[in-house]
């Protein structure tokens, strides 16, 4: 048991420092690592858990740079849908779990990466789409941030603006998401306990990572760690297939 609880402590403390640092990935970093160790409905539990934690110490810290009217857009789709991504929850195998989240790390990280390159000034009226498939991985899996997070980027938005969109939208999403997880049935006291050991490191490293934002070459970061996650996924696709 004390190998497991390490090992899920050092993945909050890495996924939220990474959320710290950027504003999303709590689920990007935790689930190359808590999938090799935990069951997934526990591990997308945690990962809701630590995400909601992670988004209240960033959003203190960087409060004056919020802006929760931006987020509404995003906020009332997700929330329609984050009921269907619990339920998938509930019906999926964990062999499919894996191989999903496998391969959405790999779409995902492949696609930030390219984003630099692509911009998408204009279509607001892809805004609630983004929400509303950020609202089914949130229920899902507690991936709500990453679709948001991406159309952000393909916008073509700084890093300050970005994170006054998708912050507020996680924190509405990661609460909704845990709820909803609640009243499925997959929060229990194993789980719960996991919550709180995990407690003081995601504060910890939320903490650090918000000091670093913006005093670093954020970029150079960026790539390293989506390179880091894109072999996590594909760690995850292997022995699930094979």
């Amino acid at each position: 048991m004390l190998p497991i609880v390490m090992v899920v402590v050092a993945g909050a403390f890495a996924a939220g420092f990474f959320s710290g640092l950027t504003g999303f990935g709590t689920g990007m970093i935790a689930f190359g690592i808590w999938l090799h160790v935990v069951p997934a409905k526990t591990a997308a539990v945690l990962v809701i858990w630590c995400s909601i934690v992670g988004q209240i110490v960033s959003m203190l810290m960087l409060r004056k740079a919020m802006d929760v009217r931006r987020s509404l857009p995003y906020v009332l789709p997700g929330l329609l849908f984050i009921p269907v991504g619990t339920w998938l929850l509930v019906q999926f195998d964990p062999s499919i779990f894996k191989i999903t989240i496998g391969f959405f790390l790999v779409f995902f990280t492949s696609a930030m990466l390219l984003a630099g390159k692509v911009r998408f000034e204009g279509l607001r009226f892809l805004d609630p789409v983004a929400g509303a498939i950020g609202g089914v991985m949130g229920g899902f899996a507690g991936l709500f941030g990453a679709p948001v997070t991406l159309w952000c980027t393909l916008r073509g938005w700084g890093k300050d603006q970005q994170r006054s969109v998708y912050q507020p939208f996680n924190f509405v999403m990661g609460v909704a998401a845990f709820i909803g997880a609640t009243l499925a049935g997959l929060v229990d006291l194993k789980i719960l306990l996991l919550c709180f050991l995990t407690l003081p490191a995601t504060i910890a490293a939320v903490t650090a990572g918000v000091k670093l934002y913006g005093r670093m070459n954020n970029e150079a970061f960026r790539i390293l760690v989506l390179c880091f996650l894109f072999l996590s996924g594909f760690s995850l696709i292997v022995p699930a297939l094979f």
